[in-house]
C-alpha cells in the first residue's frame, strides 16, 4: 500500500478528542493529552505560542493511533 493510500485511510477514519479518550480510558484529560501529544499521526490544531498561559492546542487522535498506543501500553 502506498503512503498516499495510507494517508487517505487515516484521513477518513474516526478521530477522537482528548476528552473522549480520557472518558473511555478513565484517566484525566491531562494524562490523555500527555499520552498523545507527540504521537505520529495525531492532528494538532492551534498556534505553537499563545499570549495566554492556559491556551492549549486542539488534538484529534485517529482511531488507528488510538489502537496502536493502547497496544503499546498493554505490552508494558
Amino acid at each position: 500500500m502506498t503512503n498516499a493510500a495510507v494517508s487517505s485511510e487515516i484521513a477518513l477514519e474516526r478521530h477522537y478528542t482528548i476528552k473522549e479518550i480520557a472518558a473511555r480510558w478513565a484517566v484525566s484529560e491531562n494524562t490523555a493529552r500527555r499520552t498523545f501529544e507527540h504521537e505520529v499521526g495525531v492532528l494538532v490544531f492551534g498556534p505553537d505560542e499563545s499570549r495566554y498561559k492556559r491556551k492549549r492546542k486542539l488534538l484529534r487522535v485517529p482511531e488507528s493511533v488510538l489502537i496502536r498506543v493502547h497496544q503499546q501500553q498493554r505490552a508494558n
